[in-house]
């Protein structure tokens, strides 16, 4: 079964819908369906940073754009790559891979997209650069354990607060770190006031 993106993640400016965007719909394939089983699942946004895999709950996300112009702003942190107009907005653009010591070159401009928090407390938008968005994964709440209790190093990071595990016929086939967003943003020098 695949979930649609939802059109508010795919830059498609859904209060105006009449304007239409000639943007192809998108469908991601999800490895489990709700109707699997009687259990909690809740969605989330799987996103690549070089090698690493990450993920942040569809809430908290307002848009992915794809990666423009953005401006840089002297004597920022090293995290934040600039600022950039998102629809007559000031957004600032952290580049998480300061946090996580990735190594790996990034992605081609095409394959990048800025992941735009929905966090109504900040004065200013924030988003991400990402290496590629892979799509939005239904995941069993059983599948996620915090930090502190992982046996993964995935969970060893402070920014990460929480290992998905995903698994098939029993077996763990692979971990990815939950984000904590609130804790990049302030590590990043752009928490709220």
């Amino acid at each position: 079964m695949s979930t649609d993106l939802p059109d508010e993640l795919l830059d498609i400016d859904v209060e105006n819908p009449e304007e239409g965007e000639d943007e192809p719909e998108t469908e991601i394939q999800s490895d489990r369906s709700p109707d699997d089983e009687d259990e909690e699942i809740e969605r989330f946004v799987v996103f690549r940073l070089g090698e690493h895999r990450f993920a942040i709950s569809v809430d908290a996300v307002k848009s992915i754009v794809k990666v423009k112009e953005w401006t840089r702003v002297p004597r920022t942190s090293p995290a934040i790559d600039g600022i950039m107009d998102l629809r007559g907005e000031i957004t600032a653009v952290i580049e998480p891979r300061v946090h996580f010591h990735v190594e790996e070159e990034p992605a081609d401009l095409n394959r990048q997209r800025i992941i735009v928090f929905d966090r109504a407390a900040d004065k200013q938008g924030v988003g991400i650069r990402v290496d590629d968005v892979e799509g939005v994964d239904l995941i069993p709440l059983r599948s996620i354990v915090p930090s502190e209790h992982a046996e993964d190093e995935t969970g060893d990071h402070p920014l990460v607060t929480a290992v998905i595990y995903r698994e098939d016929d029993g077996q763990v086939v692979d971990t990815m770190g939950l984000l904590d967003i609130k804790g990049l943003i302030q590590a990043s020098g752009q928490a709220a006031e």
